[in-house]
Formats: C-alpha cells, sequence, structure tokens
C-alpha cells in the first residue's frame, strides 16, 4: 500500500481555517479486488461447476426428488378419493383449512399409532398418553376453527384496505360495483327472498368484471393471486400459531398433571385389589375354621 501524507495540510492548515483535506492514504485497490474476486471465482468454480463431488450430490438428490414425487407424492395425491375430496371442497370459502387439518390428523394419528405400539412404556401409560394426543388434536382443531372464524371480517377488511391502497383506480372499480349492485336491488325488489339475485362482494366483482378495468393483463393476475391468498394467508398463520404455540403451551403441562394424577389413582387401585386377593385366602380359612 502507497502512503502518503499531506505535509501541506500540517503547515498550512493552522493558519487557513478552510483548507478541510485530511491526511491521504491511497493504495491499489483494484489490484486487491482482482484478487478477491480472483479467489471468489475460483471457490464458486471448485464448489459448483468443477465439482465432481458436488454434482453427484446434486445428481443424486434431484433423482431422489423426482422418485418421491412420481412413486409417493403421484399416487397419494393423484387419485379419485383426493379429487373427490377437491370437488367437495374446491367452492369453500377458504379451502386451505381443511388441508391443514387433514394434515394434523394425519399427523397426529401417527403420533398416537407410535405412541400404542411401543414396546418400552407402561401399557396405562400408553393408553392415558394417547388419548391425551388425540383430544390435543380435537382441542387444537376447534380452537383454530374459532379463532379463525372471528378474525373472518377483520380479515377481510384488511384485505379491502391492501386494495384501496395498492390499485391506482379503486375508486373507479368501487363506483362501478355500488352501480352493479344498485341495479341488482332494483331488480329485487318484490321478489321472494329465494329468487334474488345476489350482490357482488369486491372478490365476485374482481372475478367477473376486474379484468376490464386494467391494461396489462399481469396487472390483473397478480392482483388476483395476492387477493386469494389472503384468507389462505389467515387460515395457515391462525392454524401454525393454534397447532404448534398456543395449544402446545396451553394444554401439554395441565393434560401432563391429570395424566399423572390418573396413572397415581389407578396404581393404588390396583394395589388396593392385589392386596384384598392376598388377603382372601386369609379371611376364607378364618371363615371355614370359625
Amino acid at each position: 500500500m502507497d502512503v502518503r501524507f499531506n505535509t501541506y495540510y500540517n503547515s498550512y492548515n493552522q493558519y487557513n481555517k478552510s483548507n478541510k483535506r485530511p491526511q491521504a492514504f491511497t493504495g491499489k485497490e483494484e489490484a486487491a479486488e482482482r484478487i478477491l474476486n480472483a479467489a471468489e471465482n475460483r471457490i464458486v468454480r471448485s464448489v459448483t461447476g468443477e465439482s465432481k463431488s458436488f454434482n453427484s450430490v446434486s445428481d443424486a438428490y434431484d433423482n431422489f426428488c423426482n422418485w418421491v414425487g412420481k412413486n409417493i407424492c403421484r399416487p397419494v395425491f393423484d387419485n379419485g378419493f383426493i379429487n373427490h375430496i377437491a370437488d367437495k371442497i374446491k367452492h369453500k370459502d377458504n379451502a386451505i383449512k381443511f388441508f391443514l387439518i387433514g394434515g394434523s390428523a394425519i399427523t397426529s394419528g401417527v403420533y398416537m399409532q407410535q405412541t400404542l405400539t411401543n414396546k418400552k412404556m407402561d401399557k396405562d401409560r400408553k393408553k392415558t398418553l394417547a388419548v391425551n394426543q388425540f383430544l390435543t388434536f380435537l382441542l387444537s382443531t376447534a380452537g383454530a376453527l374459532f379463532l379463525d372464524g372471528r378474525l373472518k371480517d377483520w380479515w377481510s377488511a384488511k384485505k379491502e384496505q391492501y386494495f384501496d391502497l395498492n390499485v391506482p383506480n379503486a375508486e373507479d372499480i368501487r363506483h362501478n360495483l355500488k352501480e352493479k349492485n344498485e341495479k341488482i336491488m332494483l331488480r329485487n325488489e318484490g321478489l321472494a327472498e329465494v329468487d334474488k339475485e345476489p350482490l357482488y362482494t369486491l372478490d365476485s366483482y374482481l372475478e367477473k368484471f376486474g379484468k376490464k378495468h386494467f391494461i396489462d393483463p399481469k396487472d390483473y393476475d397478480n392482483l388476483m393471486t395476492k387477493m386469494k391468498g389472503f384468507a389462505a394467508l389467515r387460515s395457515i398463520i391462525v392454524f401454525a400459531l393454534v397447532y404448534r404455540f398456543l395449544v402446545p403451551i396451553i394444554v401439554t403441562k395441565p393434560a401432563n398433571i391429570i395424566c399423572e394424577k390418573y396413572l397415581a389413582h389407578k396404581k393404588a387401585k390396583d394395589a388396593q385389589k392385589a392386596q384384598q386377593a392376598e388377603l382372601q385366602p386369609q379371611n376364607n380359612q378364618i371363615k371355614t375354621a370359625a
């Protein structure tokens, strides 16, 4: 590195306060940068492009993922039963929560099966722990569904607020939505409740007429993807919070306490029965002698 001391600054600056030049330290920055770049390129080439071991591991991982997708995921998810379920729930307000519940049910079922088949655990403890896991699943699901429903209106308001803030012509779209609903209300006058035409919500209006309000179709597609993702995001957050945070903290410890008390009570009762069984022959002998 080349270092140059600014002697002009030292001798002149004490008389000229406007001179603000500091000591100058200059080096071969370009050369150092070239050296670092060359070293980084060598590392990248050695790890990725020119590394046979890395390529072999990457190829093996890709083959494994392809095998799992073809032999496990496709048979499990691409069949008549799953298609039937998908048809039943695809028109629901938020289908993602049904898949979250299904996944949790499978996970809890596996835990219960492993608990009941564990040969190292006491028989009574296995049954109690399995019941504990089942009740935890039920409580988690009920709590998540309740909280998800309670947040629905608030979350919808936030979604519409997002729409108003991020769509430049949001005011025009809402004006057209209002006109559509006013015409529907006029047509519904005098009709029975079952014959009335439903009013448009923001979501249903965007689904049917929203594309005409966007010059670029990509902008419309991006907006609809985000709007549809709001409901899924709500359920994902709620179920993850309940399943993985609230219930393990709130339920697990009380459930364990109840489990321990039940086992202690059962052991005491079994011990009492065993003691009575041991005393029964002696009582019979006393009665016979009398």
